[in-house]
């Protein structure tokens, strides 16, 4: 089994992947909202065998030169009888921002509901992952929930858990994919209108500053904001974020990697009045 776009192949891991998964998978910045530290080479050979004896994890290779750029990961949830699949994807800081995350995600999940029978699928992300939710948004999936503080990932130098929220996201087969949405009037726009709270919240304008300049690793895990280094050497990271968990989100994220927090200041879009973050 595989999928393919234009630019991108989804197939079973190789042996000889371990190549292009060390790439990534040894950089800290992949763990800024995931489990685990950074990989050898020794540990990269044996994930790559691993992966390639089971299907829960499927290389996403381009077309144009057979580079394996990142892996999309789809395991059924149990009870089987449910026919529900969970969905989670990395992609290589160097590709990140082309669309690849989106193309491979929608191309296989799409794959999933015509040809294996899947009835739904679900994803979990970080409030502060704002590019993961993003592209769950982009290919149809809906915001179904939030969960305070539900997951730990490390500890502090004290050893004290540092918990995270979680979004919890859900697409079904043939209802929520974007093609399957209707122009206004129609009983599926009605629909979209009375789940919006949910999946268009309140959004909020951030104005992060952090001390010292961010190097490019760091960089990559504020996707969609901008950041900039200011002339007294601070780091300004500012832009859009979901709702106020996302803003906490990010921050908890920020300390979880050890950057060094000055201000931090929220605004409820497109209002100019401060909503206070501390």
């Amino acid at each position: 089994m595989e999928a393919q776009t234009d630019r991108l192949i989804v197939r079973p891991f190789r042996p000889d992947d371990w190549r292009h998964l060390l790439d990534y998978l040894s950089l800290p910045e992949i763990y800024a909202f995931e489990p685990g530290e950074p990989i050898d080479a020794a540990q990269a050979r044996a994930m790559a065998v691993e992966r390639s004896k089971g299907r829960a994890f499927w290389a996403v290779e381009l077309r144009a030169n057979q580079r394996m750029i990142g892996h999309l990961y789809f395991q059924p949830v149990e009870p089987a009888e449910l026919r529900t699949y969970e969905l989670g994807y990395i992609v290589n800081p160097a590709y990140q921002r082309q669309g690849y995350a989106t193309e491979a995600a929608r191309a296989f999940v799409d794959h999933a509901f015509a040809e294996m029978g899947v009835h739904r699928v679900v994803a979990n992300c970080n409030p502060a992952n704002v590019a993961s939710w993003r592209v769950l948004e982009k290919i149809g999936f809906v915001r179904e929930g939030h969960l305070r503080q539900n997951i730990v990932f490390r500890c502090d130098t004290d050893g004290r858990p540092i918990w995270q929220d979680t979004f919890e996201y859900a697409r079904l087969s043939g209802l929520d994919a974007p093609e399957a949405r209707q122009p206004a009037g129609t009983a599926t726009s009605r629909r979209s209108k009375r789940r919006s709270p949910m999946t268009h919240p309140a959004r909020y304008q951030v104005r992060v500053r952090l001390e010292g300049e961010l190097s490019p690793a760091w960089s990559g895990m504020f996707a969609d904001l901008t950041v900039t280094t200011e002339p007294d050497g601070t780091t300004l990271v500012r832009g859009e974020l979901a709702d106020q968990a996302a803003v906490h989100g990010l921050l908890a994220a920020i300390r979880d990697l050890g950057l060094s927090l000055i201000s931090a200041e929220t605004f409820a879009a497109p209002s100019s009045s401060p909503v206070g973050v501390s």
